[in-house]
Parts: structure tokens; C-alpha cells; sequence
């Protein structure tokens, strides 16, 4: 899946959950930025837009949506690609389509969540713990200036 306007950004998922990524001159060329897994909801949730949508059966879904073939190019257009167990499918959706939306979305926050161990092993910030220390630091020097004074 492609990005909207201007953004170029490439999304993919293998069928055992593989999410990969790329954007900007790395997706032009072709070459992924990283690569991650989807948690069963986040497949399952791709799976039940994708079957809502009819991306792989039938006249796709696109709502207030046209889709086109490759060889229109409107400046704001999402590019499809659907892999089924008995077909494939590519299409163009142009303008906000709800179904990729959603789809960008899930992809979205899987990506985000590579970041969550990281960020889950920095500090996190508490003013309170702050200030008891900051209250400590003062009571020592305190007591380092009364004991320089004797």
C-alpha cells in the first residue's frame, strides 16, 4: 500500500505477518527501512477490512472513492495490492477511502509499537520523585556547609 499526496510510503505484509516498511527515496527505490511482525488482532482486523471491502472478490468497496487503473495519475491516489489464497488483486483508489484508512491505520500503529520497548525502558518522568530528590540534594548540602562551618 501506498501513501496519500505528496507522502510516499510503502507498506507490506507477508502471509505469515510479516509487516515491512518504507518511505520517502528508500520506497521509491524499492529497499525496505524495517521490518516487524503484526499481532494476530492487528491480521485480523486487516483481514475483516479487506473482506468488507471486497479487495479481493467482486467491485472493491471505495465508498466516495473512484478506483482507476495504473494508468490514471491524480495526484492523491492509494495503490492497492491484496494477495488472496486463490487470487491477487492491485487497484488505485483516489481521494479518503475509509477501508485504506483503516488498513493505513493498523499498519501505523504496528509500526509505532516497535518503539514501545525502548521507550518502555526509559526513565519515566515523575515530578514528584523530582522534588524528594531535589529536597535530599538540599538537605545534604545543608548539612556539607553546617559541618564546613565547625
Amino acid at each position: 500500500m501506498r501513501g496519500e499526496g505528496a507522502q510516499f510510503a510503502k507498506w507490506a505484509v507477508n502471509r505469515d505477518g510479516e509487516l515491512r516498511f518504507a518511505g520517502g527515496y528508500q520506497a521509491k527505490l524499492g529497499q525496505w527501512a524495517w521490518k516487524g511482525r503484526l499481532t494476530s488482532a492487528q491480521s485480523d482486523a486487516i483481514d475483516t477490512i479487506v473482506r468488507d471491502a471486497r479487495w479481493l472478490s467482486g467491485v472493491p468497496v471505495v465508498g466516495n472513492s473512484t478506483v482507476h487503473d495504473a494508468s490514471d495519475a491524480p495526484p492523491k491516489k492509494w495503490q492497492v495490492r491484496v494477495a488472496g489464497p486463490a487470487s491477487d488483486r492491485a487497484f488505485e483508489v483516489i481521494g479518503p477511502n475509509s477501508a485504506v484508512l483503516a488498513v493505513w491505520s493498523v499498519f501505523e500503529q504496528a509500526g509505532k509499537a516497535r518503539f514501545s520497548g525502548e521507550l518502555n525502558r526509559l526513565p519515566q518522568g515523575d515530578l514528584d520523585r523530582y522534588m524528594r530528590e531535589r529536597r535530599v540534594q538540599e538537605q545534604a548540602g545543608q548539612q556539607i556547609a553546617e559541618q564546613e562551618r565547625e
